[in-house]
């Protein structure tokens, strides 16, 4: 009996340790697989920091690559704060297709309908800007703020 439990626990340790080793080689592959995207993005582009993270099988593997200003060597941290840039825009359309194959709303829906309160001015030539415009980006909205509005954006806080 003393001889059948030591072969079991040799046995549960073995396998223990090679399901570890596995695990360990699997992380290190993510984690080599998402720093070689990170350096070949940075590469490609004309930007000189970027930070990975991907989530798979409920474990999140982050890297970071390059440097937030160019020579001074600080590097992106899990602290770093990105602009959100064109993400918006595939979540963004990805939410609204949803909402039309649900039959929630229609491409051609006023967007006021949307909106709490009285927007009289959401309209473009007397015509009303729909969902499909701010998809588009067709609805006649000015491009960027008034002059007047530079300022309005700095020194935010969270709050």
């Amino acid at each position: 009996m003393k001889y059948q439990i030591s072969i079991l626990i040799l046995a549960f340790v073995t396998l223990s340790h090679r399901a570890y080793n596995q695990e360990e080689n699997r992380n290190n592959l993510i984690s080599k697989v998402i720093a070689k995207h990170g350096k070949a993005f940075l590469k490609s582009k004309n930007i000189t920091a970027v930070s990975i993270g991907l989530l798979k099988d409920g474990e999140v593997y982050t890297q970071h690559c390059g440097e937030l200003e160019k020579g001074k060597g600080n590097t992106p941290t899990n602290q770093t704060i990105y602009e959100i840039a064109s993400v918006s825009k595939t979540m963004t359309g990805y939410l609204v297709s949803q909402a039309v194959l649900e039959g929630k709303i229609k491409l051609e829906d006023d967007i006021r309908l949307y909106l709490i309160g009285d927007y009289a001015n959401l309209a473009f030539i007397g015509q009303a800007i729909t969902i499909k415009h701010l998809l588009t980006h067709t609805s006649g909205l000015p491009m960027s703020l008034p002059m007047e509005m530079n300022g309005v954006f700095e020194n935010l806080d969270e709050n």
